[in-house]
């Protein structure tokens, strides 16, 4: 019989639309100290309890 593992990463898209994006942040991931601005589209990269924000958009322009 063959074992599989389950793929640990979990990637969200974020679209920060609301002021408290970063508080919002928190509730949901609240080992991860993740900072985002109202204006930031991002992809965040959760592995194994490290995360990793790649932000994509920030005011008016492509990252």
């Amino acid at each position: 019989m063959q074992e599989y593992e389950k793929n640990p990463i979990k990637r969200v898209l974020i679209v920060g639309h609301n002021p408290n994006i970063s508080k919002l942040l928190h509730l949901f991931l609240p080992k991860h100290n993740i900072l985002m601005n109202t204006s930031e589209i991002a992809w965040i990269n959760i592995d194994k309890g490290t995360s990793e924000l790649r932000k994509y958009y920030y005011k008016e322009k492509l990252i």
